[in-house]
């Protein structure tokens, strides 16, 4: 079926390319108030908590209420504020809450299209009652299928989740057997290895033995207040269950691109297309929200509404991993694509209800100085950081923006499946990120970044500030980061950390990653830093900042912390950045000592620098 097509009226403040609004709206700010003297001077903690973050999944975000502290000390109300790697918009929720301009722009169109919707002022009870209106319309197609039985008292009930659980041929007598049947111990945790059922061979899971899915469990609402939190499925009745059809709706049947450094693992799994990325009932359900959504009305609200459905589509997929132990599906794992072989197939009815409680809250609580009139204060473009040409020369008041980590995330193939409903794509050939399928090493990412700096000195007025967040445990990385920014003429005066308080999945697992986002505050100037008087041994550095950390254990003992301050301080010296965490975290067990997972001085441990 043909891919329809979707009409918003988002236009000059958003397109899903170049905006032709920018240079008209850059030109529209009023004349320049005077710079800040001093960079911003203390660490930031912050809550993933507040409405805006939470209305829509992103792969890495900083919080709206952490970037209102930099841009309170760097702007004066009025002042423009560009982010060239927005994400799905939080640097534009914070200045527009603080009465300043927002540009934003990001290569990718799913994140200008989330950045519109999390910063365009909208009337929070008007979105309301339209949100409730779609949840209405589609309540009578969606509700039939998730109705079913109480097992136990056989009144009425709702589906809240169902397990899926994976099949496998037994590698030696090639009989299938299901996973949830046969791996779990006695405390429902997946055994590394287990025995086959029918011939009782020791089997370690293998994807390339896999054959196919079942439902083996579901979490009921029902109406007679049962406790019915994991009732079994059977094979026979798993294997005949019906599964609805999406009566001549469109979904999307982007093929999974093979080769990718992320998405491409799904296929292993036997996912083909987006469309198998969805059990066939969530499917069915997705297609007819997002068929009402796209004919929403008015259409200035439609974009809401499409951004509403969006935003359950990853929870709505067979990506959210159950846990047998805790009989819980935790949520998505952000920053990856992965398939689990045990799957929660949620309520799409259920998620969507939730979506318009939590996208009120949303709209409710930006609050711009300039209430709805603030939408003039807001231009999004989709664009490359590499290019800013429709920006004018010394046009920008400050920038803040926290840009692709290197090889971390891979944000065009993260995006794939969100994109491939909203029926466009990101142009990754500029896309600035260490990546093998699309032959970018450390050296081409850092080409990319350089000519994005390079770019931001361009349109910042002099004396001006940028502040930049990053975060890498790889030396190479942030040696190139820093090459980019001393080669655009920018100065770096100070340096802080950013606590997000939760650390992602990627954060706790990749090599790439790490716990503590550096801050760096750069200042337009041409002239080189002066001699730094502080010592550049590491061993030192290290020493005097677990001097100046709190006694008892704390996060400024932590590994990941250390590192954070070591890289910062060695950038603010002008000193190249040779460590990578693990070599830190080498150095914190030669010379000093851990307790409680903190670090602490030795006095029986010397260091000549």
């Amino acid at each position: 079926m043909k891919r329809p097509r979707l009409r918003l009226a988002t236009r000059p403040t958003w397109e899903p390319r170049v905006n032709p609004a920018v240079a008209a709206f850059v030109g529209a700010v009023g004349p320049p108030a005077a710079a800040a003297a001093s960079p911003f001077a203390q660490d930031v903690r912050a809550s993933k908590g507040s409405p805006a973050y939470r209305a829509h999944m992103y792969h890495t975000k900083v919080p709206p209420q952490a970037i209102e502290h930099y841009i309170s000390h760097y702007t004066e109300p009025g002042g423009l504020v560009l982010d060239p790697f927005c994400g799905s918009g939080m640097t534009g929720v914070a200045a527009l809450r603080l009465g300043r301009r927002a540009l934003l722009s990001d290569l990718s169109p799913l994140a200008t299209f989330l950045a519109y919707n999390h910063c365009a002022p909208v009337d929070a009870d008007e979105l309301g009652r339209v949100l409730t209106d779609l949840l209405d319309t589609v309540r009578d197609r969606l509700e039939p299928l998730y109705r079913t039985r109480c097992p136990a008292c056989g009144r009425p009930a709702t589906v809240r989740h169902v397990v899926w659980s994976d099949e496998f041929h037994c590698p030696q007598c090639r009989k299938a057997y299901v996973l949830w049947d046969v791996a779990m111990d006695d405390q429902r945790k997946v055994r590394a290895s287990y025995n086959c059922p029918s011939c009782g061979s020791a089997i370690r899971k293998r994807l390339e033995d896999r054959c196919g899915s079942r439902p083996v469990a579901a979490s009921l609402n029902c109406e007679n207040g049962c406790d019915v939190t994991e009732v079994p499925i059977g094979p026979r009745r798993g294997r005949g269950v019906p599964f609805p059809t999406r009566a001549g709706l469109w979904v999307p049947d982007d093929e999974i691109p093979t080769g990718l450094d992320e998405i491409s693992r799904v296929r292993r799994s036997g996912v083909r297309t987006v469309a198998d990325l969805f059990t066939p009932r969530n499917l069915s359900a997705l297609a007819v929200l997002w068929d009402a959504a796209s004919k929403v009305r008015p259409v200035r609200l439609r974009a809401r509404a499409l951004f509403a459905v969006t935003a359950i589509m990853v929870r709505a997929s067979r990506l959210i991993k159950y846990i047998p132990s805790r009989r819980m599906a935790p949520g998505p794992i952000l920053g990856t694509m992965y398939l689990p072989s045990l799957s929660v197939e949620v309520n799409v009815l259920e998620l969507f209800r939730r979506r318009v409680a939590a996208h009120t809250r949303a709209a409710a609580d930006l609050r711009p100085e300039r209430g709805p009139e603030a939408v003039d204060d807001l231009c999004i473009s989709t664009q490359s950081a590499s290019d800013l040409s429709n920006v004018p020369d010394a046009s920008v008041d400050y920038v803040f923006t926290d840009p692709p980590f290197g090889h971390n995330i891979m944000y065009s193939e993260l995006n794939f499946l969100w994109e491939s409903w909203l029926g466009w794509r990101t142009d990754a050939r500029r896309e600035a990120v260490v990546s093998r399928s699309q032959r970018k090493g450390v050296a081409e990412y850092g080409d990319l970044m350089a000519e994005a700096f390079a770019e931001i000195h361009r349109v910042l007025r002099p004396g001006r500030w940028m502040t930049l967040v990053f975060h890498n445990t790889q030396a190479e990385v942030w040696a190139a980061i820093q090459r980019g920014v001393e080669a655009a003429g920018f100065r770096i005066e100070a340096i802080q950390t950013l606590d997000k308080q939760h650390e992602t999945f990627k954060q706790v697992t990749a090599e790439g990653a790490v716990g503590y986002d550096v801050v760096v505050n750069c200042r337009t100037h041409g002239a080189p830093a002066p001699p730094q008087a502080a010592s550049a041994d590491p061993v030192v550095l290290l020493g005097e900042l677990l001097t100046a950390a709190p006694a008892g254990p704390c996060k400024e003992r932590s590994a990941r912390y250390l590192h954070a301050q070591l890289t910062g301080e060695l950038m603010r010296q002008g000193r190249p950045v040779v460590l990578d965490y693990r070599d830190v975290l080498d150095l914190l067990r030669q010379h000093f000592v851990e307790r409680d997972k903190s670090w602490y001085k030795c006095p029986t441990k010397k260091h000549t620098p």
